[in-house]
């Protein structure tokens, strides 16, 4: 049996993704997920105000992937993404960013497919290639970045998250992995303030 983290043939698991499918991982992978996983919960579990939750979310999406910098936004009544954390970006990507529509750049692709967008090189990408987009991230020192979906179990998609890396890199699948789990949990979090008003 194949891991799906490290890739290895040993003996395996299966471990729930939320609903979302399942993966295999082996004991050693599984411990770091349950490491990862309680990590997430006990950041954001006491988190009722949305601006510092939507921040822990972001610290947390940045050590999981050794990020230089992100943000996160949410989806506004329009369904356009609006910037409500970020850290290291600079002034000009934050203007320029401020209001995401579905298809444009990393985040609107992955608003637009609600999936994960892994760009490994800004530069070499059709997401980018001729757009002004391309200018702005490049002069904010970003050469990639993964754009994650904020999505709710009744599949009601709440935002999105964003990494960014000042050098050309792909996406483990332990990250992914990470990412992913941390997506779970911000949409259900990010759902219940929401709900009661907590904007």
């Amino acid at each position: 049996m194949i891991c799906d983290v490290c890739l290895q043939n040993k003996s395996g698991i299966t471990w729930s993704s939320g609903g979302r499918g399942t993966v295999v991982v082996c004991p050693d992978c599984g411990r770091d997920l349950e490491q990862q996983l309680d990590s997430i919960n006990e950041r954001l579990a006491e988190c009722d105000d949305l601006s510092i939750l939507v921040g822990q979310i972001l610290s947390l999406a940045l050590h999981f992937t050794a990020a230089d910098m992100g943000n996160i936004q949410l989806v506004d009544a329009d369904g356009v993404l609006r910037i409500h954390a970020s850290s290291g970006l600079s002034e000009e990507f934050l203007t320029f960013f401020s209001s995401v529509k579905e298809s444009q750049a990393a985040c609107g692709t992955a608003l637009a497919n609600r999936s994960t967008v892994v760009v490994e090189d800004v530069e070499h990408s059709d997401i980018f290639a001729g757009k002004p987009s391309l200018a702005v991230m490049l002069a904010a020192g970003a050469r990639a970045v993964q754009s994650t979906p904020i999505i709710t179990q009744s599949g009601r998609l709440i935002g999105v998250f964003s990494t960014h890396y000042r050098e050309p890199r792909a996406i483990s699948v332990q990250e992914s992995r990470s990412l992913e789990f941390l997506a779970l949990r911000a949409a259900d979090l990010i759902d219940a303030l929401q709900a009661v008003g907590r904007t």
